[in-house]
Order: C-alpha cells, then structure tokens, then sequence
C-alpha cells in the first residue's frame, strides 16, 4: 500500500539527522563556507527529489504544485531542531561545524529560540497542511498564517546576519529558497481569496452604525493597538540611539537585550515600526469605521504569525541564561516586561481569532416575494487554496447542501420572513 503524503515527507525530512552527523564527521574537510554552500544546495535538490520520485507512479494525490516545497521546509525544521538542542547542549556533534563556518548567528539564543519555533510550530503547520491536501480539503488560512510567521524570520535572520557582530557567509544563501518561496505563495493567498457570485449583506454595515462606546471589543482593541504603536516607537527609538531620557531608562532598566551584538532585537524593533505600526494604524482605522473589506481577515492573520515568531523568540532570548549578562532581563522589572511583550504576542492573535470567527459578511436567508434567498458568508472562508480547486460537483454539493438548510429553517421556524444562518453552509474545512 503506497503511503500517505505526510508519511513521505516526513521521512524525507528525517534525511537531517544522518546527513549532519555525517558531515560532521568530516569537519576538517568541509570547513571552507563554498563547499558547506555545495553541500547544502546539493540537499535541498535531494530532498526535493525524494518525493517526486516515490509520487510519481503512485496514487498519492498531487493536486498541490507546492507538495514538494512542504518537503524542503519540513527538512528545515528537523535541521534547525538538531541546531537548537545542540545550541542547548542537549545534543552534540551535529552541527557544530555549520554553527562555526556556516551560519555562526543561529548559535545565539535568539538564532536559538526561531530554530525551536520553526521545528514545533511550522513543522506542525506542515502536517496540518499535507493532511488537508490529502483529504482534498482547503489550508488557506493556515497558510497566511504561516507566510507571517516564517517570513518575519528570515526577515530578522537575513539582515541580521548582513550587519551583526558574526558577519555573513556563503551559507547565508541556503535561505533564500525558504524566504523567495512562501513570499510567493502569500501572493497566491492573497491574490486568490474566495469569491462567490452570491449577494451579500455586510455585518460591518451593522457595526458601523453602532457607535464605537456601543463595541466593547472593538475598543479594547483600539486601546491595545494605540498603546503597541506607542511601544513600538519607543523601542524602535531606543535601538537606533535616541537621546530621550525615556529611551535611555526603558533600555536600560526593562530591555537591555536591544542592545544585544547580535542584531537580532534590533531589526525585530525596525519591522515592527516599519510594518506593524503603519498595520496597526489600518486596522484601528476599521474598527473605527467598519469596511468589511477580506484584507482584514488575511492580514490578521499574517501578522498574528509574523508577531507569534518574533515575541516568541525576543521573549525566548531576554530570559535565556546563556543570553549574556548584560543583555539578560533585569531582576525587579519583570512585570512591566511581561506585561507589554504578552500583549504583543498575544493580542494579534485575539484579533485573528475574532476577524475569523466573526463574519464579517453576514449568512442571512431572506424570503422575497415568497422565494426564498440565500446570502453566503465569505467570511466563513469557503477557502480557495492557490490553485481555485472548486469543481462543479464541489459547487453542486454546496448548493444542495444550503437550499436544505434553507428549507429545513422555514419548516421548523415560519414566524420570521427573516431568517439568520450563522454557521451554515458549506461544511468548514478549517
């Protein structure tokens, strides 16, 4: 029996182990960074390869152009878990080699904490996602989610490697693939969001003629998000400098690891001014005065993955003991610290949350001059993946499925010419 495509790529990944121990083994004769770039590069073709080659005359369902890219980057996790451990010194002899004439950065406890982060949370990604491909089911808001976390940290691994104290390598380049391939993929995301030739009734429109006092969360999260634009200019001015009192006094007595060698903090700092600020300023916008645009949902959720990686490893480096001394977080001044990093890490996700679960089209069955009428829910995400995968017996099933709810309603409910659906429809695939 042929296996499964999660099988394979799983296996195919576990290629990391023998392969690093055994270029470790020759250390003294892959020392120079030209040849750790050859050997890398050769790799990531094999890896690649391995499960093109078991597919291709099996029954494995090969809908997804990218099956085979999810094998690279579950080969990546496997590798960046051996480099944490070995960083940890839980394991040894495996990367040491790499971590000296490779990419010395990533021996750091901030390189540390993005390694553990790939290895558990994409790699786990990565299993959700086969599985749903298998199942000819959609990952479509996984995969934002995904695209923002990964790609905020070759954000931070790239240039931080360019201007920290280690410099940069050769091998800096084995990188590319994984920041060049899931930015294209976003592209596809974004670019090919669901679309329905249905008509809709905006549950913004409802929202937005309540005011704002009348929207508890709402304004929770305009507090929230006003006071995160506010850290993240004061922090993003204490890394570049600034002479301000309160600059000097929040690095000095809250966060000293800004002012870490490594880079790492401080080109975390400049993205989250560059990017999530002028994002955080959109996203009040339309609290404010409700759009219901779908740009709301996706970046919600690409940048509740860009800010779960980056908080978790800036956390993850500020508390580790071998952070050095002085960078490590300061005894007395851990509430503040908590405080304002928790929110950070953990408020984006709130907003994801409620920007997927609270539709931002209404599903409303109205009943016009005695027909009645369905009104989908895009927010409920009937999600294309890249490829726009509906078939006309996928549409069929839809249609079937929700002129039975609709009829199922006005037998059991006759009192309302209106009826709500929240929920109904087509079966979720989340």
């Amino acid at each position: 029996m042929a296996w499964s495509g999660v099988v394979v790529i799983c296996l195919t990944s576990l290629i990391g182990l023998p392969l690093t121990y055994s270029v470790n083994l020759f250390k003294d004769n892959v020392s120079n960074p030209l040849i750790i770039l050859g050997i890398g590069g050769v790799a990531l073709i094999l890896v690649a390869l391995l499960p093109y080659l078991y597919t291709r005359n099996t029954d494995i369902p090969k809908r997804d152009p990218y099956f085979y890219a999810w094998s690279l980057f579950a080969f990546a996790c496997v590798v960046d878990l051996i480099i944490a451990l070995e960083n940890d010194r839980i394991i040894h002899s495996f990367m040491a080699f790499y971590l000296l004439e490779g990419e010395p950065y990533l021996k750091t406890t901030h390189g540390t904490f993005i390694n553990y982060w790939d290895a558990v949370v994409h790699f786990s990604l990565y299993i959700y996602i086969l599985k749903q491909d298998s199942y000819n089911e959609r990952y479509r808001k996984a995969g934002l989610y995904w695209v923002g976390s990964i790609t905020n940290s070759l954000l931070i691994i790239l240039p931080a490697g360019l201007i920290g104290e280690y410099g940069v390598r050769w091998p800096i380049l084995l990188n590319m693939p994984y920041l060049c391939i899931p930015v294209w993929m976003g592209y596809k995301f974004l670019t090919n969001a669901p679309q329905h030739q249905t008509q809709y009734k905006s549950d913004s429109d409802q929202r937005g003629s309540q005011p704002i006092q009348q929207r508890p969360v709402d304004l929770m999260f305009i507090v929230v998000f006003t006071a995160a634009i506010g850290v993240h200019v004061l922090r993003a001015s204490a890394v570049l400098g600034s002479p301000a009192e309160l600059a000097k006094n929040y690095l000095q007595q809250y966060e000293p690891y800004l002012t870490d060698g490594v880079a790492f903090p401080k080109v975390q700092m400049l993205l989250y001014l560059f990017y999530f600020v002028p994002y955080y300023v959109l996203v009040i916008f339309d609290l404010l005065y409700p759009s219901g645009q779908s740009w709301v949902v996706d970046w919600s959720l690409i940048m509740a993955g860009a800010s779960g990686e980056g908080q978790f490893s800036f956390i993850g480096a500020s508390i580790h003991p071998y952070t050095p001394a002085a960078s490590q977080l300061p005894q007395g001044n851990n509430l503040l610290f908590w405080v304002i990093n928790g929110a950070l890490f953990i408020v984006p996700h709130l907003y994801a949350y409620r920007c997927v679960t609270m539709p931002t089209k209404s599903e409303v069955s109205t009943v016009h001059n005695g027909r009645a009428v369905l009104e989908l829910s895009d927010s409920q995400d009937k999600e294309l993946m890249y490829d726009k995968r509906d078939s006309s017996a996928d549409i069929t099933e839809s249609r079937k499925y929700n002129l039975l709810s609709v009829l199922a309603k006005l037998f059991f409910d006759q009192s309302y010419p209106t009826l709500y659906m929240f929920g109904l429809g087509e079966p979720s695939r989340d």
